[in-house]
């Protein structure tokens, strides 16, 4: 992840709210000045206009800062705003952005496992409040399915569709639980399912209809968040320390957070406001899920059982730490196909050390 800036645009709950100013990592500015809110405006309404994709995100750039790398694309479920209303709600936030607002966060990562859906409400910057969440596993036919289209070969069109409506129904499951209804959510993020990464190459695929999402749930959806991120000359990955950042805002610093989804990544946060990086650190669970699925019948190492029961192969674990990868420097990300297993293809023989 690069260092981000520049202005955002969405629409939440009704009223278009137009983020802008300086992005500092981690801290998204809720609105722009009045007067360039309503300058926007005229900028999305002639674009539409003139055929303009309704997915399309119209900003403005900003002196000579680039745009926000990670605002994606934008799947509106209501008209397009007016003036009136961008002006309205400067006024009704005072132009600071100190309201918070609930937002949806969808995420189907590279173990393949299910998707996982939360409600979050925020104010855009470090005040962060948790609300209901959930998770839906995969069936292993679907799970069959969607590890067929990885590398974007098969039936793709077919499996995102299928995958699409197998989030809406996580968000209907998970506004019931809560107990809130679709009005309630300003807008669902959308990550989808990535089947192709080469970000040296320029090139990321996440699969999910952003605009099925949103007819569907009757909400905004915001998706597309890596694509974008590299069209600004970024990694697209990982996506998680702006929300990190957030977390951490009232901590001491430096700190580090490590996530270990499918490929890991690290988060480095330093006392100063530009100071943070972020990188993928190497496969995760994916490599793990697979081997248990291959060797096992299972689609993970329930419990740890089988880590806890074996040892340390080293010379399997010296091949897979042969890697270029671990010497570049950051930022840097993988795709979970970038290892080859194939030195653990075999139950491997532990030696005596354990770890």
């Amino acid at each position: 992840m690069q260092r981000i800036g520049g202005a955002i645009e969405t629409d939440v709950g009704g009223d278009r709210a137009v983020l802008g100013e300086r992005v500092q990592p981690g801290q998204v500015r809720a609105l722009m000045q009045e007067t360039a809110a309503g300058d926007l405006a005229q900028e999305v309404r002639a674009g539409l206009s003139h055929g303009l994709p309704r997915g399309s995100c119209m900003v403005p750039e900003t002196g000579t800062e680039a745009p926000l790398a990670v605002r994606g694309r934008i799947y509106h479920n209501r008209p397009p705003f007016t003036n009136h209303q961008s002006r309205k709600i400067m006024r009704n936030n005072g132009g600071g952005g100190a309201e918070t607002r609930w937002a949806l966060g969808l995420m189907s990562g590279t173990s393949l496992d299910g998707i996982d859906a939360a409600l979050v409400r925020s104010d855009g910057r470090g005040r962060v409040e948790a609300g209901a969440r959930l998770s839906r596993a995969y069936d292993a036919a679907f799970r069959g399915r969607l590890r067929a289209v990885l590398g974007e070969t098969g039936p793709v069109d077919e499996i995102e569709r299928e995958l699409t409506l197998k989030h809406s129904e996580a968000v209907r499951d998970l506004l019931a639980e809560a107990d809130m209804a679709a009005g309630d959510v300003q807008v669902v993020g959308f990550h989808g399912h990535t089947i192709w990464h080469q970000p040296d190459a320029g090139r990321t695929r996440q699969i999910g209809d952003g605009a099925m999402l949103a007819a569907e749930t009757g909400i905004d959806v915001i998706c597309d968040f890596r694509g974008r991120d590299m069209a600004e000359g970024g990694q697209g990955a990982p996506l998680a320390p702006l929300y990190h950042a957030a977390l951490a805002a009232a901590l001491p610093k430096p700190l580090a957070v490590l996530n270990l989804g499918g490929v890991g990544n690290l988060t480095w946060i330093g006392p100063g406001a530009d100071d943070i990086l972020a990188f993928d650190t190497g496969p995760g669970n994916a490599l793990i899920d697979d081997w248990a699925a291959r060797h096992t019948g299972q689609p993970v190492d329930l419990g740890g059982a089988l880590a806890r029961a074996g040892g340390v192969a080293e010379s399997a674990l010296a091949e897979l730490l042969d890697n270029p990868y671990f010497a570049l420097p950051p930022p840097k990300s993988l795709d979970r196909e970038d290892f080859d297993p194939a030195p653990v293809a075999a139950p491997p023989r532990p030696t005596a050390r354990r770890r």
